[in-house]
Order: structure tokens, then C-alpha cells, then sequence
């Protein structure tokens, strides 16, 4: 239940036109397309919180002018490229289910 809420917590911020998403979109002049893309670590907490960890995608590869897939589909870019996993994200989610400290990276 703690990485459902994690999750979608990260992936409305990934949305969200004030979020990361949003920022990237603007800077790239693109409507990217920011998703969660796994949960890498569940770890629970001495304070009776579950801090959640993962990988996001910021979508900003996908938008190229050549489509979801990237160039040629087949080529260079090939399938997969657009899902490369750029960010990072961490949250923590109390026992009533409340997010706190949600936190989304760019990996480099």
C-alpha cells in the first residue's frame, strides 16, 4: 500500500505542469511525459513511516520530433529510449497512509 501511495503521489507531480515534468516541458518546448517507472527499495522506518525509493523517467528523450520510440523506432535511439530512467525519486508514507518529503532527482 506504501509504494501505491509513493507512487502516485510522484506520478501526479510528474504531471504536474508546476512539477519537474512541467519545468522540463517548458525548457525543451515539449509536452513531456514524466512517469514512475519502478520501486526500487520499501525500507520501514523507526518513526512508523515506509520510506519508499525508485525510478522515474522524465520523458524528455521521447520527445524528439520522432516519436514515443525515439529515431526510426529501430534505430539509432531504437524502442525504450524514451523510458530511460533520468530521475530518482523518495517519499515517505505515514501508517494512515499521509505522503511526506516527496523528492524527485535527476540522475546523472
Amino acid at each position: 500500500v506504501a509504494t501505491q501511495q509513493c507512487t502516485a503521489a510522484v506520478q501526479s507531480r510528474l504531471y504536474n505542469r508546476t512539477s519537474i515534468g512541467g519545468i522540463l516541458g517548458a525548457v525543451l518546448g515539449a509536452n513531456t511525459q514524466g512517469r514512475v517507472l519502478s520501486v526500487t527499495q520499501a525500507t520501514p522506518r523507526s518513526n512508523g513511516t515506509v520510506r519508499v525509493r525508485g525510478l522515474a523517467s522524465s520523458g524528455r528523450y521521447a520527445m524528439n520530433g520522432y516519436g514515443p520510440y525515439g529515431v526510426g523506432a529501430y534505430g539509432a535511439a531504437g524502442y525504450g529510449y524514451a523510458n530511460q530512467a533520468d530521475l530518482s525519486f523518495r517519499c515517505d508514507v505515514g501508517m494512515n497512509g499521509a505522503i511526506y518529503n516527496v523528492s524527485i532527482n535527476r540522475r546523472y
